[in-house]
């Protein structure tokens, strides 16, 4: 109880905008620029938003490094070239960029950083729809900003526990012909096919590059040659497990597929996971095990929804980076 509440609250000044907290020193208005990510502010960026909570895993933030540099924004001291904060807008395709990882250390947040970080990430999406995620008391900062349009049909559930899941509560059975078997590259062409099925548009490089990462396992539920589902779970940078993405056409694959995700990190104290709350089987999966939701995060867009079938996202792929 205490980690959940001690979660919510530094989410919630960590994205502070323009509050002053009382007793902070604060930074001039001139005393810090803002620029692209560099590879080599990553660790320094990991350390911020772990005091924050966040719970992305270090190669997720590489990758978009790579991917998208300009659309992952940093503040930097003039004086000490120490950052103060980030935030991302990353190009998921030609026509939607996605907001997340924002982070503002507390003595910065009166000298106008979150706003001008905010004000860059945007750009960066030159007028195409720009979707985030965020929290109830953020909403007006996005809808300030033009990311006004609100999502009414579902919101996103987190859940957390920093001891062991208990995976045995889980059912493995599983629908005639299917089978799960970890990623094999054979099949990765069959696994791109079921992501751009669901999702509505191609992102082969972000699915590989989920597939190979170091720290993690994904698997995939195969039937008939097709892939009908497949999930990953990876040590986040806070140390513990997070499954993400877990995608499956029928409710019982995800669930004998959650149980054998958790069932690759038996070394790892510490879950999390993204769940959407219109997927009811995919939230009485946590209910099996025990897990409460910690956290509730609406979805906003600049100019049109993103409109896929949420019945078959048991697990987000990625809150900070990606929609689904």
């Amino acid at each position: 109880m205490m980690s959940r509440v001690l979660r919510q609250t530094l989410r919630f000044f960590s994205s502070t905008t323009s509050d002053k907290i009382p007793g902070a020193k604060t930074l001039s208005n001139g005393a810090y620029k803002i620029r692209s990510l560099r590879f080599d502010d990553i660790p320094e960026v990991v350390q911020i938003s772990r005091e924050s909570m966040f719970q992305y895993p270090v190669s997720s933030l590489q990758f978009w490094a790579r991917h998208d540099p300009d659309g992952i924004k940093v503040a930097v001291s003039e004086e000490s070239g120490k950052i103060l904060g980030v935030c991302g807008t990353v190009k998921n395709n030609e026509n939607l960029f996605f907001g997340g990882m924002f982070s503002v250390q507390e003595k910065s947040r009166a000298a106008d950083v979150g706003r001008k970080l905010l004000s860059a990430c945007h750009a960066h999406a030159d007028g195409r729809n720009i979707a985030v995620n965020c929290e109830m008391n953020k909403i007006g900062t996005f809808k300030r900003r033009g990311v006004a349009i609100f999502e009414d049909t579902f919101k996103s559930l987190e859940y957390e526990i920093y001891s062991r899941a208990n995976s045995a509560v889980l059912s493995e059975e599983l629908p005639s012909g299917v089978e799960i078997l970890p990623f094999q590259s054979q099949y990765l062409e069959a696994v791109y096919e079921y992501d751009h099925s669901l999702m509505g548009y191609e992102r082969k490089s972000t699915v590989e590059a989920s597939c190979y990462e170091d720290n993690s396992k994904t698997l995939m539920a195969i039937k008939d040659g097709k892939c009908v589902g497949f999930g990953s779970i990876k040590l986040n940078i806070m140390g513990i497990a997070r499954v993400g993405p877990l995608y499956a056409n029928d409710p019982d694959v995800a669930e004998a597929m959650l149980k054998k995700l958790i069932n690759e990190m038996p070394e790892v104290s510490g879950f999390t996971t993204v769940t959407v709350s219109s997927n009811l089987f995919a939230n009485m999966m946590m209910e099996k095990l025990g897990l409460p939701v910690h956290g509730n995060i609406y979805r906003l867009y600049s100019k049109e929804k993103l409109k896929i079938d949420t019945n078959k996202v048991f697990s987000h792929f990625d809150i900070d980076f990606a929609p689904f």
